[in-house]
């Protein structure tokens, strides 16, 4: 199960299925393939606004070395 927070609040997001997941991340990756950026799924969290809205996107990407998802969250996702 994924949460969402936003302004002080916690919140369930719906989760996605195996199939959702591959079509999604596979087409980015082929997509852009050798443009050096990462795609990631679901699981990795992104902070849209510090303290206000943190959530899991089904899918994004980033170009940023030092934007890493070893870190709690990634801060700015191209996608």
């Amino acid at each position: 199960m994924r949460h969402g927070y936003y302004r002080g609040e916690v919140f369930v997001m719906s989760d996605t299925n195996g199939t959702h997941n591959i079509i999604s991340v596979t087409s980015l990756q082929l997509g852009l393939r050798g443009r050096g950026c990462r795609v990631h799924d679901e699981n990795v969290r992104i902070a849209i606004a510090e303290g206000e809205l943190c959530t899991y996107p089904d899918v994004m990407v980033i170009y940023r070395p030092d934007d890493s998802p070893d870190r709690n969250m990634v801060h700015q996702p191209v996608i």
